[in-house]
């Protein structure tokens, strides 16, 4: 197997567990609005959870211009979330070295757009589904980075719980995931 084609089956495994995750914080609806600067990691995520509830309100037709308007929507608040070079840097692992820059750009854009896709799709899948999230533990390691630990109870699965953490860095004056473990599994490490 080629050098691009292991990279991108890399990120193709990761991308479905990590829009599982998102969608499974999209569900905290607690209340809040945008984010204000040097808010800390657990509102951040709260907040983000706050944004796509407020995005999702508007019902739309499938397949529609105005569910495509909304799409973009919840594809710009997940930029906002997620720091995708790390993520794909760290996801590729020791392999990252050995690429050109095109190809960790076009890596990255690949991964990005997967994730954004499968994202899109599970909210659509899952619009009806109801999940209570309790943000469980922040901690911060220094300045510059925290890990938010929460659990996910999905009602139409028996009350099944899922543990999500969030490993987040501050990127200037915002805080971004740079990785999400679901029941202590690594997305980036996987």
């Amino acid at each position: 197997m080629s050098p691009r084609h292991d990279w991108m089956s890399i990120g193709a495994r990761r991308a479905p567990a990590l829009a599982a995750a998102l969608v499974a914080v999209m569900f905290a609806w607690s209340a809040g609005a945008a984010t204000p600067t040097g808010a800390s990691p657990m509102q951040v995520l709260k907040d983000f959870s706050d944004n796509i509830a407020a995005i999702l309100q508007k019902k739309t037709t499938p397949g529609s211009e105005a569910e495509k308007k909304q799409d973009e929507k919840l594809k710009k608040n997940v930029n906002k979330l997620l720091d995708f070079p790390t993520l794909t840097k760290s996801s590729i692992g020791k392999h990252w070295k050995d690429l050109t820059l095109l190809q960790q750009t076009e890596i990255t854009k690949l991964l990005t757009e997967l994730i954004q896709r499968n994202y899109i799709k599970q909210i659509h899948d899952r619009k009806d589904d109801k999940y209570i999230v309790t943000y469980d533990s922040e901690t911060l390691d220094g300045e510059d980075k925290a890990v938010v630990v929460t659990t996910v109870t999905a009602e139409a699965r028996h009350d099944e719980q899922t543990q999500i953490t969030y490993k987040m860095k501050k990127k200037g004056v915002k805080w971004v995931v740079i990785d999400i473990e679901t029941d202590g599994v690594s997305l980036v490490q996987n």
